[in-house]
């Protein structure tokens, strides 16, 4: 809540400009900074830069927050048919590129004859959507390399009209290319040219006419299509007198500097992508395959969250999302000039997903991964150094590029990977049914060993009924556990909200709470080992939602047996309370404080001795209470 008033107040029209300009001195921007190019990607990195009229050159889209200016804008809500339609349209940004859109395709034209010239293609080629790729991360890369070299920088740090415009609308391509591998679409492996038509609709149907906050571009269909069919099929008719242009191509100064950090800036911003992809794919894998041991998967789910967003496009699950991902980057890496990352990659089985899933074998995939691609961005990056005339910023190395890429989670989970090994429990859960568990169920509630559960005595009728409604309540899950080995049924686990059970009565039941039910089949034959492995099975199921961050349990006071089972798992005591059918203990278990899969060696914790006079004082006061009533009468 304070943090939501807190951005609010910084976003305020009134507080903002001053704010982010402080914010700016005293932490420079990311163009300022020697590593830009690894730390941020080309254009999030001089998004925040300045045009001549003051505005910044990433418009609405500026990052990184921080450094994001409130200025006045006009919006209009779009007419425009497709994924636009109702959304608002920044017509500020429109009229300023209307002003110089006779520059801006004389421009295009001649920054795409000196890539042709530069790349060895014959002239008038029609790109691909992969040389789009590589040519519309030139927008960017021409204001990052004027802004950030040593020599002749630009005037004031303030770009001129024309360059601002073309920075917004020569991206175009490679927002479609991006859309495209986030989506998980293979279309930009498509071979050959397109029409600017079929541009226009690729783009629509993938989104990328539209920004994460929401907004639309504001361009008609003919201007974007008129825009696209110069830069990606040459297509231009007009007058190519324009001094502006002339101006503009003159200020690059020395083409085959630009051109080294051209490629090299491409390739960097990819090799973090690729990384990021592998990194998802591999965690995964780890998770669909059961290999991560409780404490683990939160640290996994955060470097996945980190490393892989779903987009609301994708039309496939996440696993082929990334591999087509994957495949797509790779062919763009192959058009920037390093065709030999595909055959690197499947000697560290970053490309084996058909592979069994080990551990230790998804650390070492990373791992490697993570050198290989580290070792290119270094080498990258020094480029980028010579060719901005700078000192190299930091070293690059894996552990660097696994933290920008994942977050600091990542390599204690590969530490715990490579050192801890989990055991499988030998069990395997599944939805309880009345046709197939009911039977056996009753049989097992009427049993002297089962009468914490509180149905010894009841009929079977009774039994059925219970089941039956809450296999419809909202909030209740019932499980059967089985041993693998012999298919027998060895446990029924119930799992619920305690915010809509009678515990809430009780107890201050906080987000992430999740409550449980535990009941064991008869002791009928002796299982050595077995009672560890089930109760690792049952909290792996438990903890299995990331947002699960605490077990609460409330076992019959008197059932010595549980507590002995769940204390040196990690779980704490709470009070004794008095539930509708039963007195118990409140017990607690913090994800964090967890220790199934390591326990300690005394199974007997000395607070057990506590708990029994406790419960049986509770018990004491209960009967006590009771026969006074009966004596005077009251109700207890």
């Amino acid at each position: 809540m304070l943090k939501r008033l807190l951005r609010r107040l910084y976003f305020s029209p009134a507080v903002n400009p001053l704010a982010a300009r402080w914010h700016a001195r005293l932490r420079p921007p990311p163009w300022r900074r020697p590593r830009m190019e690894f730390d941020f990607d080309v254009w999030n990195g001089i998004s925040s830069l300045h045009a001549r009229s003051g505005r910044q050159i990433g418009e609405n889209n500026t990052g990184p927050d921080p450094y994001a200016e409130v200025i006045p804008t006009e919006h209009r809500v779009s007419n425009f048919e497709g994924s636009r339609q109702g959304l608002p349209v920044n017509m500020t940004a429109l009229k300023h590129a209307m002003a110089v859109w006779r520059d801006v395709l004389p421009f295009a034209v001649l920054l795409r004859n000196r890539f042709i010239e530069t790349r060895g293609l014959p002239a008038g080629t029609r790109f691909d959507l992969r040389q789009g790729y590589a040519f519309s991360k030139m927008a960017a890369a021409l204001v990052a390399f004027q802004v950030r070299r040593a020599s002749d920088p630009l005037p004031d740090h303030a770009l001129p009209a024309l360059e601002t415009t073309y920075f917004t609308l020569g991206v175009g391509p490679f927002m479609i290319v991006r859309s495209l591998f986030e989506n998980g679409d293979r279309a930009a492996m498509t071979p050959g040219p397109l029409s600017a038509d079929e541009l226009y609709e690729l783009a629509d149907g993938s989104g990328s006419l539209v920004t994460p906050a929401g907004k639309g571009c504001a361009g008609s269909r003919k201007l974007i299509t008129e825009f696209l069919d110069v830069m990606m099929n040459g297509r231009y008719e007009g007058s190519m007198a324009s001094s502006d242009a002339a101006r503009a191509m003159a200020a690059i100064g020395d083409w085959a500097a630009f051109d080294r950090y051209l490629q090299s800036a491409s390739r960097v911003e990819l090799y973090v992508k690729i990384m990021r992809v592998v990194t998802a794919l591999q965690l995964l894998r780890a998770r669909t395959a059961g290999l991560l041991r409780i404490d683990e998967i939160a640290r996994a789910d955060d470097a996945i969250s980190r490393s892989y967003r779903r987009t609301p496009r994708a039309r496939h699950d996440d696993p082929t999302v990334l591999a087509n991902g994957l495949e797509t980057m790779l062919a763009l890496v192959e058009t920037l000039g390093d065709p030999a990352l595909r055959d690197a990659l499947s000697h560290a089985a970053a490309l084996a997903p058909e592979a069994p899933a080990t551990r230790t074998g998804i650390a070492a995939a990373l791992r490697d991964t993570a050198r290989l691609l580290a070792e290119r961005c270094q080498r990258d990056m020094e480029v980028v150094a010579s060719a901005l005339e700078q000192r190299p910023g930091a070293a690059i190395d894996a552990d660097v590029l696994l933290d920008r890429c994942s977050g600091p989670a990542l390599r204690p989970l590969l530490a715990s990977l490579e050192t801890r090994e989990k055991v499988p429990t030998g069990v395997r859960l599944r939805p309880f049914t009345l046709e197939q568990d009911l039977a056996e169920l009753q049989r097992w509630v009427r049993l002297d060993y089962a009468r914490f559960w509180g149905l010894t005595n009841a009929p079977p009728e009774k039994v059925a009924r219970l089941y039956a409604e809450q296999l419809q309540r909202e909030g209740y899950r019932t499980l059967v556990g089985e041993d693998i080995a012999t298919g027998e049924r060895c446990f029924v686990l119930e799992i619920y909200d305690p915010a809509t059970d009678d515990l809430a009565r009780h107890c201050r039941v906080r987000p992430g709470d999740l409550g449980f039910h535990l009941l064991l089949a008869p002791p009928e034959r002796t299982r050595p080992g077995f009672t560890p492995r089930m109760l690792r099975a049952v909290h792996e199921t438990l903890f299995e939602d990331p947002a699960v961050t605490r077990i609460v349990a409330e076992p019959d006071v008197r059932n010595l047996r549980i507590y002995r089972r769940l204390l040196p798992l990690g779980y704490s005591l709470g009070p004794v309370v008095q539930l509708r059918s039963k007195t118990s203990r409140l017990v607690f278990l913090e994800r964090d404080a967890y220790r199934g899969d390591d326990p300690p060696d005394d199974p007997r914790p000395a607070s057990l001795r506590w708990h029994r006079a406790l419960g049986a004082a509770h018990i004491l006061q209960r009967r006590v209470a009771y026969k006074l009533s009966r004596v005077t009468g009251r109700v207890a």
